[in-house]
């Protein structure tokens, strides 16, 4: 279990460190897949309201951890095999590159600028090893990347694929290396272009080490 201070946890940032405590453990096994997490036993144990403890149920859902059911709770999700992530990421394949097409025509600079901070704060966690930043920086590039479409039928074919995206991410922490940074800052650097047609080659070279880096493991 995790150890937290007898002060517990301050409201500004509880919803955060809540959700960190139990991604934690999640990932160590304290909190086994089925398991159901009730949201005012936690609270009890963490020292904080329901409110933030919801919050964090839902990190946990975005982070491919938690299936969360309103008004009964959050359960642990069991852990993705290579055969069940494969074909998410083979569908990212077909419909990625063609919907970075439209962001790379519709993206603004409030678009480019987020992209670009989740890149620089899922590079600093890497380099830090920080690996419950990166995998929420990660999740939040993907969620950038999906507003910089503004063309609605791209980004509801995309947006599912990215959601699960991030039982990939979570579930295989010792692969993010600052490759997979780089690869995604090479797409940003196209879409400041705007150039469809990089944007396209570079998504699809860079889903398609993901196929083959997710195959082997």
């Amino acid at each position: 279990m995790s150890n937290l201070s007898s002060g517990g946890l301050r409201a500004a940032d509880s919803a955060d460190r809540v959700a960190r405590v139990l991604a934690v453990e999640i990932i160590d096994g304290t909190h086994r897949p089925g398991v159901r997490l009730v949201a005012g036993e936690i609270a009890d144990r963490l020292q904080v309201s329901r409110v933030p403890v919801r919050e964090a149920f839902r990190s946990l859902a975005r982070l491919g951890l938690a299936d969360v059911v309103p008004n009964k709770g959050a359960t642990v999700l069991p852990e993705k095999e290579s055969a069940d992530l494969v074909p998410i990421l083979e569908g990212r394949l077909h419909l990625e590159p063609w919907a970075m097409r439209y962001a790379a025509r519709n993206r603004t600079n409030d678009d480019l600028a987020r992209i670009a901070e989740s890149l620089d704060a899922g590079l600093s966690a890497t380099l830090d090893g920080d690996a419950l930043t990166a995998i929420r920086a990660h999740a939040n590039l993907l969620d950038h990347l999906a507003d910089a479409i503004h063309q609605r039928a791209a980004e509801a074919a995309l947006r599912p694929l990215y959601a699960q995206t991030g039982a990939i991410v979570t579930r295989t922490i010792g692969h993010i290396h600052r490759a997979g940074w780089d690869s995604h800052r090479k797409i940003l650097h196209a879409l400041q272009r705007a150039d469809a047609d990089a944007v396209q080659d570079l998504t699809r070279a860079h889903l398609s080490e993901m196929i083959i880096r997710t195959a082997g493991t």
